[in-house]
């Protein structure tokens, strides 16, 4: 009988991720591919915690193993095409997210990760459809707010691409990313004042 990791054991690798110890994630996660070899968990946090480490060709192995196990883990086909994207892998990439989102049709995360590789390509409109989709499974999610808000204003959609600006950082008032790409936003609309203004909120989050 195949044997799981408890949830105590799960938590922790979870805790450990939060608090951005990633040596001590890595030594746990492989000890319990090591328990339990054939549960995805421990592959799966296995490789993501080697790709925050920059080990990506050995984060790509494990997320094989996790799709040798479960061939219909949309996560792992998730984490695939995440890893694929660090290597450059765009096309791939791209298979992997459809199919996550085949495997599982609200995956909002997978809706927005596909739309940047879409875009990495210069498909802006087929990356906005994908944005705009992952807001609609997830009205919380800032970070497809601000990646439609890139978009539009690259297709030269100022005013739409100001409102989706706005909206990441109403979600997220600590989103520097969102108030530096409002910035660059409103000083290229002429609006100096508040260009400056979140130039200096996006400065004062992030002195460095």
């Amino acid at each position: 009988m195949q044997k799981n990791p408890s949830q105590k054991e799960i938590d922790a690798v979870i805790q450990l991720y939060k608090i951005g110890k990633f040596d001590s994630m890595e030594k746990l996660s492989l000890s319990l591919t090591k328990e339990y070899p054939f549960h995805t968990f421990g592959w799966k946090a296995l490789g993501i915690t080697l790709k925050q480490k920059g080990k990506i060709l050995e984060a790509l192995v494990t997320n094989k193993k996790v799709l040798e196990i479960d061939p219909k883990d949309p996560e792992g086909h998730y984490n695939m095409g995440n890893t694929l994207k660090l290597l450059n892998k765009l096309n791939e990439s791209i298979r992997c997210y459809k199919k996550a989102i085949e495997l599982n049709s609200n995956y909002a995360e997978a809706y927005n990760n596909l739309g940047v590789t879409l875009k990495d390509l210069g498909n802006l409109n087929d990356a906005i459809i994908n944005y705009k989709k992952a807001i609609e499974l997830n009205s919380n999610y800032a970070e497809a707010y601000n990646n439609l808000g890139i978009a539009l204003k690259e297709n030269e959609r100022l005013d739409q691409s100001q409102i989706n600006y706005k909206k990441a950082i109403e979600i997220n008032p600590s989103y520097v990313e969102a108030y530096n790409n409002l910035g660059i936003l409103q000083r290229d609309k002429g609006e100096l004042e508040n260009s400056k203004m979140n130039y200096e909120k996006a400065i004062a989050l992030k002195p460095n």
